[in-house]
């Protein structure tokens, strides 16, 4: 563990009467302890320190020997993050690119994240490591409506433009820390087939929970749109680009798919889905249609 992220592990810190592992500056001499060790200097005398030109808590000495940054600029690739912030983490707990504006690729500056990682995900923001903080297949910038990658403060563009993906539809965006923006089931990147950010005619839209407006919601349409999810002696499957058939009895059970979609049991007081298959007359396979056991 490193408690303070200062690149120095707690076991280290702890067993070092010199070091705090719980401040990543012991001697609160501006100069970061993993920095003073490089240099040879002790971190907990804050006489004790080379020059820092531009107050980044990296020494020039550290700069040009170590991390390759610019000695005289605080924020050496224009991105809105320190050069020590970058190289250790220290607050948002995410090791980037001091060199590169964009060091994930996803068009957003990585001062512009502002995710601060978590054990269990990221908080804040995005993550200015990861292309796709949520996983589901769709860029953050591209979520959050970027056609074009940002610029850095020093007006270059660092993003990998072959790895970018840019929103053909601006106008709409999608959550870059929920992978099912819309709740319906579906991952954002399912729903885009093709990621482009648009939504196109034989797409269902990921920021509408039931696309047609049919009563149901995507997820569960589109898992009975498959031979999988249906017995074989029924041919109707359901169409969550199709509102009409929210109102047929398609396996012939006595129950359009609306109301299979519906049902609901009442177990101690508590209300639960018990949604039956609308493509199969017989959900629990004991001899009974669906519509006789419901009714």
């Amino acid at each position: 563990a490193d408690s303070d992220f200062d690149g120095i592990p707690d076991s280290i810190e702890f067993n070092n009467p010199n070091l705090n592992p719980c401040q990543a500056d012991s001697d609160n001499d501006g100069i970061l302890d993993a920095v003073e060790l490089f240099d040879g200097t002790d971190p907990s005398d804050d006489m004790s320190r080379l020059e820092d030109s531009d107050g980044d808590s990296l020494t020039d000495n550290y700069e040009n020997q170590e991390s390759g940054t610019d000695p005289t600029l605080r924020d050496t690739d224009g991105d809105g993050l320190s050069d020590a912030q970058e190289r250790f983490g220290l607050t948002d707990r995410y090791l980037t690119d001091p060199l590169d504006a964009d060091s994930d690729d996803d068009g957003l500056l990585d001062g512009n994240e502002g995710g601060i990682r978590q054990r269990n995900g990221v908080l804040g923001g995005t993550s200015p490591a990861d292309f796709d903080t949520d996983n589901d297949g769709l860029g953050d910038g591209q979520e959050q409506g970027l056609d074009t990658p940002q610029i850095s403060l020093n007006g270059v563009v660092d993003t990998d433009l072959e790895q970018f993906q840019p929103d053909q539809d601006p106008s709409t965006t999608t959550d870059p820390v929920n992978s099912d923006t819309d709740g319906d089931g579906l991952e954002d990147g399912t729903e885009d087939v093709n990621g482009d950010g648009q939504r196109q005619p034989t797409e269902t839209d990921n920021q509408l929970f039931d696309t047609d407006n049919d009563g149901m919601d995507d997820g569960w349409e589109v898992r009975y749109s498959t031979d999988a999810a249906c017995d074989p002696t029924v041919e109707s499957r359901l169409d969550p680009l199709d509102p009409r058939d929210a109102n047929l009895d398609g396996d012939g059970d006595g129950l359009i798919s609306l109301r299979e979609y519906q049902l609901l049991e009442i177990a101690d007081g508590v209300v639960i889905a018990e949604a039956t298959n609308p493509c199969d007359p017989d959900t629990d396979d004991d001899g009974l249609s669906d519509g006789i056991e419901v009714n």
